[in-house]
């Protein structure tokens, strides 16, 4: 199952995770990228977040953690920096939160089986209150 971007543009802006690294990039289909990413990476990789947004967030995002950058849209973020990027693309979902936890079931189809494994507790407590929040703005409509 795929699910269009409510934003104008189509598109979704994504944080994806894996080696000790975040991509952030921006897709038409998240899920697609996904795979697309993986069948290159040589580590796990999964979707962590994704948020409605066009390139213009998508470089936003760049530029705000440029001080990070590992490597083409690959960034070494410290944990308080990545809670802010979960944040961010969270306020960028509020906007469209009506389908966003049909798009959140998918996403996680993509998770290792042993995903809170492979999290630190800190990683793991941030993907907890981003869901929640997820969940709060969607019972809340």
């Amino acid at each position: 199952m795929r699910f269009g971007s409510p934003h104008p543009s189509g598109s979704f802006v994504y944080a994806v995770i894996g080696g000790g690294l975040v991509k952030i990039g921006r897709a038409t289909d998240v899920a697609a990228r996904v795979e697309q990413i993986r069948a290159m990476s040589p580590v796990e990789v999964w979707c962590y977040a994704s948020a409605p947004g066009d390139y213009a967030e998508e470089s936003s995002l760049h530029r705000r953690f440029d001080a990070w950058r590992h490597h083409g849209e690959w960034f070494d973020l410290p944990p308080d920096q990545f809670a802010a990027l979960v944040n961010y693309l969270n306020l960028l979902t509020s906007y469209y939160s009506d389908w966003y936890q049909d798009l959140i079931n998918e996403l996680a189809d993509s998770w290792p089986a042993d995903v809170a494994a492979a999290l630190s507790a800190e990683e793991l407590e941030v993907l907890m209150d981003f869901m929640g929040e997820v969940m709060l703005i969607q019972s809340a409509e």
